[in-house]
């Protein structure tokens, strides 16, 4: 599996823009503040996205928030009775991790205590992995 087919499969570049929409607040806001905000402006993003399809194999489901964590639901249409190959997950999380923990908006986002998670199902909705991200996780936390 290429790279490009990974990052595509992970959706982050959608995600990321996501982000970026939500990390546009005002600077006097508190990183909690500034979370929230970001969160309101992903859900809306991503209630227009629901249903679509964001790579060949994959469908963007939709989300769900609690608190500041924000999890992104996506169904790999290509895989059934729960046959994932588990190398290709690690080589997934591998880049998502790179991407995800170098990318600005995330790392703003991540910082004010927020969590970004990636969950993927199979066609057939059994669960097949997710992918989650903290400060911590991309070395913020001080």
């Amino acid at each position: 599996m290429g790279a490009a087919k990974v990052l595509s499969i992970a959706g982050f570049s959608v995600i990321s823009g996501l982000i970026g929409l939500g990390m546009m607040a005002e600077r006097n806001k508190t990183p909690e503040e500034r979370a929230a905000y970001a969160i309101k402006k992903m859900a809306k993003a991503a209630d227009e996205m629901k249903g679509s399809r964001v790579h060949r194999n994959v469908v963007f489901d939709g989300y769900d928030v609690s608190g500041q964590s924000f999890t992104y639901h996506y169904t790999l249409t290509h895989i059934i009775d729960g046959k994932y190959n588990g190398a290709d997950k690690a080589r997934i999380a591998q880049l998502m991790h790179q991407q995800v923990c170098s990318d600005r908006r995330m790392k703003r986002f991540l910082r004010a205590d927020g969590v970004i998670r990636y969950s993927y199902r199979g066609k057939d909705g059994a669960d097949l992995f997710t992918i989650a991200f903290d400060d911590a996780l991309c070395g913020l936390k001080s």
